[in-house]
């Protein structure tokens, strides 16, 4: 019954996309997670080089990606197999449902919006971590149950690392593209620095010369608490995997 119920995960799903889809289809998802790499190329906020127009571009392409990947994972949950329909579903509403709000916003909020340019960077920090958020809840699906599978132990521990550095990835995404982190002299940091910012305030290490300001600072908390449950969740999972891996008899349980 467990291994049944491992076929109905997101991870799944995508393994099975991976496995069959089209190259085209494939390089277009990958496409769209891996929009969060140019990130560090954003350019830091408030330098007069990185104007409207290019925020407006930045923000074109990262919409191009999206409604492409939205479009093949369309056409290709129309053939899935029955055990992964449930699967694929959470998969589109996760893509598609910040998108269209995404959309929606833009076309309302933009006009009336008195500071453009801070409007802009709000859009283009949503458009990148979405695919974070989505890779970051298959991670956390995935530790949580692979610890019933065979190799289970070695492997949780893999996406609990990916997970806990995707997490601090995408704070610092919102951190630096917002400029919500400074430094001692109040000018806005770097993305390797929004990153180390990212890393203090996920294990409540506390800020150095940086410090968040405006929203960064309950953006920050927030990510402490995410922090401690993130760790916390972590940590149970692990010590979980160690007393089955442990116990006598445990190697039978995977033919089961």
């Amino acid at each position: 019954m467990v291994g049944r119920e491992a076929q109905h995960g997101i991870l799944e799903y995508f393994v099975h996309f991976f496995k069959n889809a089209r190259i085209a289809s494939r390089l277009a998802v990958l496409a769209y997670f891996a929009v969060v790499l140019i990130t560090p190329v954003y350019g830091r906020p408030g330098e007069t080089s990185f104007t409207q127009l290019s925020s407006a571009i930045l923000i074109a392409v990262l919409v191009a990606v999206q409604v492409i990947a939205i479009a093949v994972l369309a056409v290709f949950n129309r053939k899935i197999p029955g055990d992964l329909r449930r699967a694929a579903r959470r998969v589109f509403a996760m893509i598609a449902v910040p998108f269209i709000l995404f959309l929606l916003s833009s076309i309302i909020v933009v006009p009336m919006a008195s500071n453009l340019h801070l409007f802009l960077q709000l859009l283009v920090s949503v458009a990148m971590i979405v695919p974070l958020i989505l890779v970051i809840i298959v991670l956390v699906e995935s530790v949580i149950r692979t610890p019933f599978a065979r190799g289970g132990a070695r492997l949780s521990m893999g996406l609990a690392l990916v997970t806990i550095a995707l997490i601090i990835y995408t704070f610092g995404t919102l951190y630096f593209i917002n400029g919500l982190i400074v430094d001692s002299g109040g000018q806005s940091v770097d993305f390797a620095e929004a990153l180390y910012a990212s890393g203090l305030a996920f294990t409540s290490l506390g800020f150095t010369d940086l410090a968040p300001i405006g929203p960064g600072k309950p953006l920050a908390v927030f990510e402490s608490v995410a922090g401690y449950v993130t760790i916390a969740l972590i940590t149970t999972i692990l010590v979980r995997i160690a007393l089955t891996v442990g116990s006598p008899g445990s190697g039978d349980n995977d033919t089961d």
